[in-house]
């Protein structure tokens, strides 16, 4: 009920060709709403893992701050901080 709610009220939707071309599929799409099984985001976390444990050391040391001043401000939101 809810995709076809959105669907009457001018969302779109795609489809990706397999796991193969997600990334390829994401991009050019470009989804602002997403949803997706849990295997999906896990491949997602892994691959920012994977890009961030190879960057260079001053990268590396910028992209740990910012997810944790993410999960910081998260904790704000949520009033656990």
């Amino acid at each position: 009920a809810e995709l076809w709610s959105s669907m009457a009220h001018g969302s779109s939707m795609g489809i990706s060709r397999g796991v193969s071309h997600i990334l390829e599929d994401l991009q050019l799409v470009q989804p602002t709403v997403l949803f997706a099984v849990p295997t999906l985001f896990k491949k997602f976390y892994d691959g920012v893992h994977n890009a961030m444990e190879a960057a260079p050391p001053l990268r590396k040391k910028l992209m740990k701050a910012a997810l944790s001043l993410g999960r910081e401000r998260v904790a704000v939101n949520e009033g656990t901080r």
